[in-house]
């Protein structure tokens, strides 16, 4: 959704463009939100700043075109993928792991604080957690919304994933991603990207 929303965005709104030193998102307290002010800066060095470096440089290499839906859609959703990749092996690694005098974080959660790590889906969808940040008073700055050009035919949208599956390794792309001290442009990223924006303009050009 990041990377989506990143993507999408064409405008800033008014208020946004007024008020350049407003708060980023609400900010709570660290007893309240211990968990993602911890993993915030985790996210951002193991999968953001690692997948933005091919992203910027296909950019500047005119690879893509923002100003094409199409060509939104898919940059945006290939770059997810490989995000839930990075970041579901950036969770195992952060509860699993060994700390010195204190044990492993998925097990001292467990006991000390009558919690489960955070796992895929134990969060609101992305629609239930804005009803409830605007119910608390919270303001959300629009985004536009991406649309699968191929959403009207289900069957080319799995044809699609078919040739994409056969043709790439997500692990792969996400190890290549981040493999390096320090990260460096993603060939493999940049090729799954590529070719998810020519198979989507090909299958789009047999309807």
């Amino acid at each position: 959704m990041h990377y989506q929303n990143h993507l999408a965005r064409l405008h800033e709104v008014p208020y946004v463009m007024d008020n350049p030193g407003r708060e980023s998102a609400r900010v709570v307290p660290s007893t309240s939100n211990t968990r993602a002010e911890y993993q915030w800066r985790f996210l951002n060095q193991g999968v953001t700043r690692p997948m933005l470096l091919t992203l910027d440089t296909m950019f500047a290499n005119h690879d893509f075109d923002l100003g094409n839906d199409v060509h939104k859609f898919c940059v945006a959703t290939a770059a997810c993928s490989i995000a839930n990749v990075l970041i579901d092996r950036l969770f195992g690694q952060l509860v699993n792991r060994r700390i010195d005098r204190v044990g492993r974080p998925k097990q001292v959660m467990k006991n000390q604080f009558n919690t489960m790590p955070l796992i895929p889906g134990s969060l609101l969808d992305t629609g239930a957690a804005a009803a409830e940040y605007i119910a608390q008073g919270g303001s959300i700055i629009p985004e536009m919304e991406l649309r699968d050009p191929l959403s009207e035919w289900p069957e080319l949208q799995a044809e699609r994933k078919t040739r994409l599956d056969d043709n790439h390794n997500l692990d792969m792309i996400a190890s290549e991603i981040v493999r390096p001290f320090h990260p460096t442009h993603s060939p493999l990223f940049r090729q799954y990207i590529l070719d998810f924006i020519s198979t989507t303009v090909a299958l789009l050009g047999t309807v």
